[in-house]
Parts: structure tokens; sequence; C-alpha cells
């Protein structure tokens, strides 16, 4: 009975994360696949000629497998500027660390 039960689950959650008709879940560049994002699938939903694609492969760190993701290129911009803004505010905070315990010694 818990077999059953456990095998009725898996088969139940399996049919939850099937994509809907008509649903991008990919793109085909070359010969490779890759997933795309929010901004990418509505880029293409909407059939925006103006959004261009970008589809990048990606090391992961921690791992041999690489992830291969296509965005939009405002979106990719957009994450781009965040991550420079988030190096800046550590670069900032550090330095003030450091002269602090420069000051102090």
């Amino acid at each position: 009975m818990k077999v059953l039960t456990i095998v009725v689950v898996l088969m139940l959650c399996a049919c939850g994360s099937t994509p809907k008709k008509n649903e991008i879940v990919g793109v085909k560049q070359g010969d490779e696949y890759y997933a795309v994002d929010h901004a990418a699938k509505e880029a293409i939903a909407n059939e925006d000629s103006k959004e261009k694609l970008v589809c990048k492969r990606r090391q992961v760190t921690g791992t041999h497998f690489k992830s291969k993701r296509c965005t939009t290129a405002s979106q990719a911009k957009r994450e781009r500027e965040e991550t420079e803004r988030s190096i800046e505010r550590n670069r900032g905070a550090l330095n003030k660390v450091l002269t602090e315990e420069r000051k102090g010694n």
C-alpha cells in the first residue's frame, strides 16, 4: 500500500511539472537546446522582433556541468548592471573595513 501511494504521488508530481500546450520551454541554436527565461518567453510569445535573444553556455560553480540559457539582450544587460552594482557595494564595504582596521592598528 505504501509503495502504491508513493507511485501515485510521484506520478501526480510529474504531471504538475509538464509544460502547458504551446508553452515555450526552450530554443534550438545550432545543434544545442537552450532553456529560456521569463523575459525570453514573453518576447517570443509576443513576437517582439525588437528584442534580440542572447543564448549562452555558462560554467556552473561547483560542478562540471554547463548551464545553457537564453534571455533577451535587455534582460542580460539589466542582470550585468545589477551584478556590477553588487560588486561595487561589496568592494566599498571591504575597503571601509580595511581602512578602519588600519586606523585601529
